[in-house]
């Protein structure tokens, strides 16, 4: 294995001490260490300063970046590329936190396959604390660019997230995150994907999604950009990557019967509520265009089929169901 530098961007906006706290030492605690740590200070203001001064402080290995005002996760990653220097780059929200060998783990990966990206198995968290280095035995599988995009569009084992993947440098040279808009995974990642000839997924669990907070997906309403981004985001992915690659066995005409319901549900909670009507209509719109060639990719689960038809019949009656199991299991909408 190398021992190249790898760049780890984090930007941060007002994020709650406890857990920017937890995100840090989760990547200074790293079994690779040959990491520089940037930090892009999103315009969080004067009051985040004592927590991002002590925090930063404690390794020689951080970078702090601050702007003045607030410009967006994808601006901030932007920056993040700019300052970085190493050969490759690893993206963590200041929420979130490693496994204590993911980097080993990837840059193990990386160096045996020759991966231009290394996907890190993503774990749903909603507390921290919990055991992160009881993991196992190293577990991959390699896949082609058609593949790689294949799986992405269906989330079959990883999806569009930026988080948690170790990336060739090389590839952000003509790729950019899309600033001003939300979903700029979704509308940006594909296009990483399309420049690598290679794409390795490790099965285990190196990143942690923290569930526990307010995040722009999991606010009791949410506004028309988040719905309308929605749209352009899914839409901006598939139609790029038909352009090249066709329908990709029909994977993608399968993400809108995947993507479109999801989003549906969270029309119920626009601000205004006057606009959720139209959006829906959309989505459904989108959702029936796709319905039939969507039922034509292969890897359908029977669970999957059975939302896929019961949306298809009673969108409404669909969105209760699925608002009603995420109560009984205590999860958030």
């Amino acid at each position: 294995m190398t021992n190249d530098l790898v760049s780890v961007i984090i930007p941060f906006y007002k994020t709650n001490a406890a857990a920017f706290n937890e995100c840090i030492k989760s990547v200074t605690d790293q079994s690779y260490r040959n990491i520089e740590i940037i930090v892009i200070d999103d315009g969080s203001g004067t009051e985040s300063d004592a927590l991002l001064n002590d925090i930063c402080s404690k390794d020689r290995r951080i970078v702090l970046n601050r702007q003045e005002r607030n410009k967006g996760l994808s601006s901030a990653r932007n920056i993040g590329i700019q300052l970085s220097n190493g050969e490759y780059i690893v993206f963590i929200d200041s929420d979130d936190t490693l496994n204590s060998k993911a980097i080993e783990y990837m840059m193990q990966v990386k160096t045996n396959s020759g991966a231009q990206i290394v996907i890190g198995g993503l774990k749903i968290v909603g507390e921290y604390g919990h055991d992160k280095d009881n993991i196992g035995a190293l577990d991959y599988e390699l896949f082609s660019t058609r593949e790689g995009l294949r799986r992405m569009v269906s989330n079959y084992g990883f999806g569009s997230t930026a988080c948690g993947r170790l990336m060739d440098k090389s590839l952000w040279r003509e790729v950019h995150f899309i600033e001003g808009i939300l979903h700029e995974d979704m509308a940006t990642m594909w296009e990483v994907f399309e420049e690598s000839a290679q794409i390795a997924w490790i099965k285990n669990d190196l990143y942690y999604y923290f569930q526990g907070g307010e995040s722009a997906i999991h606010k009791e309403t949410v506004s028309e950009k988040f719905i309308n981004d929605f749209i352009f985001a899914l839409n901006r992915r598939n139609h790029g990557i038909e352009k090249k690659f066709g329908n990709l066995d029909w994977s993608l005409a399968f993400s809108y019967l995947m993507n479109c319901p999801n989003i549906y549900m969270y029309c119920s909670k626009m601000n205004p509520s006057s606009e959720a009507g139209k959006y829906k209509k959309i989505l459904k719109n989108l959702f029936d265009e796709n319905y039939h060639n969507g039922l034509r990719f292969k890897n359908i689960q029977i669970k999957k089929r059975i939302k896929i038809y019961l949306f298809k019949i009673a969108p409404e009656m669909y969105c209760k169901l699925y608002e009603s199991k995420r109560r009984i299991l205590g999860l958030r909408n």
